[in-house]
């Protein structure tokens, strides 16, 4: 009768064959794979063998989203009595993905903004160009096309380039991204600068890391002053603070669905806005 055994440090069974006393490797049934190029989830760029979440113990890895959480709800205030203004909407995406070469993606992604629960507020289009330069460093650059429904004749056009980088830290998968945009608005001759920069985290919840518990906060900064009466001015703009879960439905499909805080800096005597939005995203890989 043969023997089995684990050595310590190996990922597979080991069998001793008693013929040839020579050891070899029992192969492991193949997880699915997610294959996208560019989002913290989708592991084309590696596979790890969480251990450390094998057995639910996830105390560092949820601690480290939930100071993720604590970092996004600190959003800065202009005045201690500054007002807010609440609202409410939903906000579907939807990303097409199509895989060039190895090191190439063209990805085209639909948005919608709703207000006041399911008013149609923006309707943005995005086609962009991804480069993956390592397996952790990809660039992008890409057309932005935003469209404001409930006002005529406003609209704007973005240039915008993008550096990300993802990595795992301590079981989570983590993911930085700072993002440059050049928006050309409707009755503004010179474009506005703005500089967005986006911590992501995504935690495996199973073996086969088909689900996620996912967790981010963005921060916009405009970069310039636009002249009057735009109420574009340099400084802090907007946070956006996500919590949610993510799904590998197939190979080609993911889902990632959740909570999304958007909060606005609205400059003086505005008041501020803060959006309670439901924000669900489905990629296609094609």
């Amino acid at each position: 009768m043969a023997n089995t055994g684990l050595v310590h440090g190996a990922q597979q069974p080991l069998t001793l064959c008693p013929s040839s006393q020579q050891l070899t490797i029992n192969p492991r049934p193949k997880a699915m794979t997610p294959v996208f190029c560019n989002h913290p989830c989708f592991l084309n760029h590696e596979r790890r063998d969480h251990r450390s979440t094998a057995g639910l113990p996830w105390g560092r890895p949820v601690v480290m989203l939930l100071l993720l959480l604590l970092f996004g709800m600190a959003h800065p205030a202009k005045a201690s009595d500054v007002d807010i203004d609440h609202d409410t909407g939903v906000m579907p995406a939807i990303t097409f993905q199509k895989p060039l070469n190895e090191s190439w993606t063209a990805n085209t992604e639909f948005l919608l903004f709703t207000r006041q629960g399911f008013e149609p507020n923006i309707v943005q289009l995005r086609p962009s160009l991804t480069y993956k330069v390592t397996d952790h460093i990809a660039l992008t650059g890409g057309y932005n096309y935003l469209d404001y429904t409930q006002t005529s004749n406003a609209s704007e056009h973005w240039s915008w380039e993008q550096v990300e980088h993802t990595g795992w830290l301590k079981g989570v998968k983590i993911s930085n991204r700072l993002r440059a945009e050049q928006r050309f608005i409707a009755g503004f001759g010179e474009p506005a600068h703005r500089l967005r920069y986006r911590l992501k985290g995504a935690l495996p919840l199973d073996k086969a890391q088909r689900w996620w518990l996912i967790s981010h906060n963005e921060v916009f900064v405009h970069a310039n002053n636009l002249p009057n009466p735009s109420p574009l001015k340099g400084g802090f703009a907007q946070n956006r603070l996500f919590v949610g879960v993510g799904h590998q439905l197939t190979r080609r499909t993911y889902l990632e669905t959740g909570y999304l805080a958007f909060y606005t800096n609205q400059p003086n005597p505005q008041h501020d806005n803060l959006r309670h939005n439901w924000h669900t995203w489905l990629v296609f890989k094609l």
